[in-house]
């Protein structure tokens, strides 16, 4: 936005309040009013997110400053810089004057509206408390950042409200493939972020904390893959790209612990034969397989060591095996 750089187009489903499509929710850290939803962003919820929750600082990790460079009495802006919460700079954030110090100044003082008018106000006079003319500069340049944003022109494509859910996610889909053509997995995300509250990406990276080891076993692969060949086998579909669409994402959502402790356990039962890593693993197949059977596995007595043997058995003939 402050180099006057395309967005890219939104893709926005008009919804009757009464009969609402797909599952709703606002933004991440966009607060929720209890209003029946008139709209849904199908595609530029990431874009949005970052531009919202930077204007409302309210990252987790992470403050937005717009750098800059100072010669005499101009100002140059330089770069986006994203300045950890935990690092080195973390006592600066917040204090006006570390902040100028530093070349920084806040990007959720830009943000449009009476709200960040009053926070800009503040921020430059806590800079320069004293200094006339130097708090008249700092404001110029502020203002111009923030003339800058909001004549910024966000171009969205909006459908009519008889748009079926299939032929939203069909235009979803072929609007993305003119440009860059998405993955199987991509496209799986979003489909489950239109059908329920949650997100995939978020529980990957959840999901890859609790089992560490699940990610050198995929390699380049992604995990969520994984995730949704696992989520296959369990509603008894061919594990193919094709089927991803098929899911049944609510299912998933149900599942979520059981494919999380079929991970944990096929990690724990690859460690056992001393393998750790995608280049140790002759075969990716067991991993959807036995994530998804794991469940079904008896957990003590003389059946747990016999269906143990039977894994093993799987195992090895996995690996040295092809089928026909």
């Amino acid at each position: 936005m402050l180099k006057a750089r395309p967005l890219g187009v939104f893709l926005v489903l008009e919804v009757d309040t009464s009969q609402q499509p797909f599952e709703t929710r606002p933004l991440a850290g966009a607060p929720d009013n209890g209003e029946p939803c008139k709209q849904h962003l199908l595609d530029g919820q990431q874009r949005l997110t970052a531009l919202w929750r930077s204007f409302k600082d309210n990252h987790d990790n992470h403050t937005f400053y717009v750098a800059f460079t100072k010669l005499a009495d101009k100002f140059n802006e330089t770069d986006i810089e994203a300045v950890s919460k935990k690092g080195r700079d973390k006592g600066k954030i917040g204090i006006p004057e570390e902040e100028f110090s530093k070349g920084w100044v806040p990007v959720k003082i830009l943000a449009p509206g009476e709200e960040g008018v009053k926070q800009s106000i503040e921020w430059c006079e806590t800079v320069f408390p004293d200094e006339a003319k130097s708090r008249w500069n700092i404001s110029m340049f502020v203002q111009k950042l923030r003339e800058r944003m909001i004549d910024t022109v966000i171009p969205y494509l909006p459908l009519p409200q008889n748009t079926s859910p299939d032929e939203a996610i069909d235009i979803f889909i072929q609007t993305n493939r003119s440009a860059v053509r998405l993955s199987h997995y991509e496209l799986a995300v979003a489909q489950m972020e239109t059908e329920i509250s949650e997100s995939l990406p978020e529980k990957i990276d959840d999901l890859t904390r609790e089992v560490p080891n699940i990610e050198p076993l995929e390699g380049s692969n992604p995990v969520g893959d994984l995730v949704l060949k696992v989520q296959c086998v369990l509603e008894n579909k061919k594990p193919t790209y094709g089927n991803y669409r098929n899911l049944n994402f609510k299912k998933l959502q149900d599942n979520w612990r059981k494919i999380e402790e079929g991970m944990r356990w096929v990690t724990e039962t690859l460690g056992e034969l001393h393998i750790w890593d995608h280049a140790r693993l002759p075969t990716a197949v067991p991993l959807r397989v036995l994530s998804a059977l794991h469940h079904l596995i008896p957990k003590t007595g003389h059946a747990h060591a016999k269906a143990r043997r039977l894994v093993r058995k799987y195992l090895w003939w996995s690996f040295f095996c092809r089928p026909l």
